[in-house]
């Protein structure tokens, strides 16, 4: 686990004229969120995350999930969201632009993927702190 070191006021502005960005940063607003990035494909694990994060927040009401990224287990994902009754807590707005800037946004970045070669996720996630 790898804690953020952004200071929350380098947050997005919620003013931003991007539709996107303004649905992240109102997800985000107030909360203390969990952050993800990544192809949403079984190596990358978000099924355990989310797992994960039903145990998490039940010690944690202002915690959300963020999982920034788009693929094949989209829908098996957002089963897995409702079954959880997460629908208000986890966000999975697709693939993004501008990863990097979003990241500004997580308190935690959450590495689950079961696959990983020498932390090259990790190193996107360091720069943007």
């Amino acid at each position: 686990m790898i804690q953020n070191g952004i200071p929350p006021a380098n947050r997005i502005n919620e003013t931003t004229n991007d539709s996107q960005n303004f649905q992240i940063a109102r997800f985000c607003k107030d909360s203390f969120i969990i952050g993800a990035v990544g192809r949403l494909s079984h190596e990358k694990a978000f099924d355990h995350l989310i797992e994960a994060f039903e145990r998490f927040r039940k010690n944690a009401d202002n915690a959300k999930l963020l999982i920034l990224g788009e693929g094949r287990m989209r829908e098996s994902l957002e089963e897995k969201v409702c079954s959880l009754e997460l629908h208000d807590k986890v966000l999975m707005p697709g693939y993004v632009e501008n990863a990097a800037q979003l990241m500004k946004h997580f308190d935690i970045f959450a590495l689950s993927s079961i696959k990983v070669f020498r932390w090259l996720p990790l190193k996107p996630a360091a720069l943007s702190m």
